[in-house]
C-alpha cells in the first residue's frame, strides 16, 4: 500500500485502535463503572471479571478493526466477539475457581447487565450491518449507543436498591421519578443529535476521501507512484538536486508519416493502446517500478527516468519487444536510446506552475542517442556499456555525430 492510501485508509493499527474507542469499548466501559460501583473499586480491579472484560472488548476490536482494514467487514460477528468471550470466560472461572456445576454457571444470564451485554452487542451489530445498505442508520445506531448509559443506570439502580432484582422490574415505578424522566429524554434527544452529527461527518469525510482519491489518481499522472510516495513522506524530496540517473528515450519511427493519413482517433486510440503496453512492462516487474523515478510521454515519446542502470537495460529490452510487437501490425517500429550520468532533477516553473522534470547534458544526450536508433534498435552510450558490457549482447559498434557534441559519440547496438 502507498504512503497516500496509507493516509487516506489508516494503518490496521489505526483501525484498530479506532474500532476500540469508537465501538467495543462503549459498553464495557459502563458496565466496568456498574460491577465497580457494586462490588467495591479496590475488589472489582483486582479481580478477573475487570481483566476478563477489557481482554474481551480489545480482542473484538482486534479482529473488527482487522477487517475492517482489509476490506472485508463483519459487522454481525464482529459484535458478538467481546460478549461471547467474556460469557464463556466469566462460566469457565466459576466453574474451575468456585466449584459451580455448568447448570449453576448458568446463573450468569440471571444478571440484568450481563443480559443488556448481549441485546446491545446483537443490535449494533444488526444496525451497522444494513449500514453498509442504508448509512442514515448511523442516526439510529448513535441512539442506541447513549441508551446503554439510560439502561445501564436502571439496572444499577435496581441491583443498588434490591439485590433480588429481575429483568421483569417494572419500568413504571423507575420513571415515576422525574429525575428519571429527566436523564431518559435527555439521553434520547442527545442520541439523535449526536447520530445527525456523526451522519454529517461521514457524509463529508466520504466526499473528503473521494476527493482526495481523485487527486492521488491526478498526482499520479503527473508524478508516478514512486514520487508521489516520496513526496507525501518528505516534501523536500522534491527539491531540485543533482542526481546520478539512467534515462530511456523511445520513439516510434515514421510516426509522422502514418498520422498523417489517419483521422486523428485513429492515432489518438493507437498511441493510448501503445503507452498501455509500455506502462504495462514497467508495472508487471516489482524492480522495475522500485527503481522507476519518472515518466514522461510526449506525441509518440516515452522519458523514463531510472535509478538503476542495469534495469534501465532490461526495461528498454522488454519495451522494445513488446512495443515493437504491437507496432508491427502498423507497420511501425520504436527506436530506443539509453545514456547514464548527473542532472538536475526537481520541480521546476514559476510560483504558480510548476513540474517535475530533469535538466541537463545526461537528458540532451539520451535523446540524441535515441534519434540514431533505427527501427527494433536499442543504443546505449559508451559509459553505460562498459558497466553492463558483460550481462548483454553486442550487435554493433558505431561512432555518430549529435548535435550539441564535439567529439562523435560510441555507441553499441544490444541485443533484446
Amino acid at each position: 500500500m502507498s504512503s497516500i492510501e496509507s493516509r487516506l485508509s489508516g494503518t490496521k493499527k489505526s483501525q484498530i485502535v479506532q474500532e476500540f474507542f469508537n465501538n467495543s469499548a462503549h459498553f464495557p466501559i459502563v458496565n466496568i463503572f456498574l460491577e465497580m460501583l457494586l462490588k467495591g473499586t479496590s475488589v472489582y480491579f483486582l479481580s478477573a471479571g475487570f481483566v476478563l472484560m477489557l481482554m474481551s472488548a480489545v480482542l473484538q476490536a482486534y479482529w473488527l478493526g482487522r477487517w475492517q482494514y482489509e476490506k472485508n467487514p463483519r459487522p454481525l460477528i464482529g459484535n458478538l466477539i467481546g460478549v461471547f468471550c467474556y460469557t464463556v470466560g466469566e462460566i469457565a472461572l466459576h466453574i474451575l475457581f468456585l466449584d459451580e456445576s455448568f447448570s449453576q454457571s448458568l446463573n450468569f444470564f440471571e444478571k440484568p447487565h450481563h443480559l443488556a451485554y448481549w441485546f446491545f452487542s446483537i443490535l449494533i451489530g444488526i444496525l451497522q450491518y444494513f449500514r453498509w445498505y442504508y448509512p442514515k442508520l448511523i442516526v439510529l445506531e448513535s441512539m442506541v449507543r447513549i441508551s446503554i448509559l439510560g439502561v445501564m443506570y436502571w439496572i444499577f439502580e435496581q441491583l443498588f436498591l434490591n439485590t433480588s432484582f429481575h429483568c421483569h422490574t417494572d419500568p413504571v415505578n423507575f420513571f415515576a421519578d422525574k429525575s428519571h424522566i429527566f436523564l431518559t429524554l435527555s439521553i434520547f434527544f442527545l442520541g439523535i443529535v449526536f447520530g445527525f452529527a456523526h451522519l454529517n461527518a461521514q457524509i463529508y469525510l466520504t466526499i473528503l476521501k473521494e476527493t482526495s482519491r481523485q487527486l492521488q489518481c491526478y498526482s499520479e499522472w503527473l508524478l508516478g507512484r514512486h514520487l508521489l510516495d516520496a513526496a507525501i513522506n518528505n516534501p523536500e524530496s522534491l527539491s531540485l538536486n543533482r542526481r546520478e540517473r539512467t534515462v530511456i528515450f523511445v520513439d516510434i519511427r515514421g510516426f509522422t508519416q502514418w498520422s498523417e493519413l489517419q483521422n486523428p482517433e485513429t492515432v489518438v486510440a493507437m498511441l493510448n493502446q501503445y503507452f498501455e503496453i509500455g506502462e504495462s512492462c514497467w508495472l508487471s516487474n516489482s524492480e522495475f517500478n522500485q527503481y522507476l523515478i519518472k515518466t514522461k510521454y510526449t506525441g509518440d515519446e516515452i522519458m523514463l527516468v531510472m535509478d538503476d542502470s542495469n534495469s534501465a537495460i532490461q526495461l528498454a529490452q522488454l519495451l522494445s519487444k513488446k512495443l515493437n510487437t504491437f507496432l508491427k501490425d502498423f507497420s511501425l517500429g520504436t527506436g530506443i536510446g539509453i545514456h547514464c550520468g548527473f542532472l538536475v532533477e526537481g520541480l521546476l516553473g514559476s510560483q504558480k506552475v510548476k513540474a517535475y522534470d530533469v535538466i541537463g547534458d545526461t537528458v540532451n544526450t539520451a535523446k540524441r542517442i535515441c534519434d540514431h536508433a533505427i527501427s527494433g534498435e536499442i543504443l546505449v552510450s559508451e559509459n553505460l556499456w562498459l558497466k553492463h558490457s558483460t550481462n548483454h549482447i553486442c550487435k554493433q559498434q558505431q561512432q555518430v555525430k549529435v548535435k550539441g557534441k564535439r567529439e562523435p559519440l560510441t555507441l553499441f547496438s544490444i541485443a533484446y
